[in-house]
């Protein structure tokens, strides 16, 4: 009910939830049609993408025994598996968290390490946090060769993930009269049994 004043409605259908998880979602259903099995394999793939990339990270850092360590540890993980079962945005979150350090790891340029970074806050509000990290991790990396490599790779992050997220800070911005607005505040109060 929060929503209806603000224009949710059948083209506009949430202002709580960023769209990323949605639309991955509404992929699944496109081919599989709408059901618990495409939820699942949408999930799956996330889960199994996140295994990959926490192995790749291992890899890149710390060589194959420690990739075959990490990709195992994160494929059998309770967490990531609890994550995958539920069918809830956290799995894609955490897949887009790993790729935004495989990317940093690997020295991708720093508008395409953001643009992920972009990706998992369009996933999860609370991937802006994600951005602030991997500032400092661009700053530590780049502080010898100088302030002005510093500034230039911390405007890049900035810049990739403002380009991710421009469009849906746009379509906040005709809805709502606010590139930011959401309604996660609501959250609690429209839980089951609270209240």
């Amino acid at each position: 009910p929060p929503h209806l004043a603000y224009g949710v409605d059948g083209d506009h259908p949430s202002l709580v939830r960023p769209p990323l998880w949605s639309l991955a979602v509404a992929a699944g259903f496109a081919v599989a049609g709408p059901g618990a099995a495409a939820l699942h394999a949408v999930a799956g793939f996330f889960f199994v993408a996140t295994a990959v990339l926490a192995a790749v990270l291992a890899l890149g850092v710390a060589g194959r025994v420690a990739a075959a360590a990490a990709g195992t540890a994160a494929a059998t993980s309770p967490v990531l598996q609890l994550m995958a079962v539920g069918g809830l945005s956290e799995i894609s979150f955490a897949c887009w968290i790993a790729l935004a350090f495989v990317g940093a790891a690997r020295r991708w340029p720093p508008a395409a390490v953001g643009a992920v970074a972009g990706l998992a806050y369009l996933t999860r509000y609370d991937g802006i946090a994600l951005l602030a990290v991997l500032a400092g991790w661009l700053a530590l990396e780049r502080h010898r060769d100088g302030p002005h490599s510093v500034a230039v790779a911390l405007s890049g992050l900035a810049a990739g993930f403002a380009l991710a997220a421009l469009p849906w800070w746009v379509r906040n911005a005709v809805v709502t009269g606010h590139p930011l607005y959401a309604l996660t505040g609501y959250n609690l109060f429209m839980a089951p049994g609270v209240g």
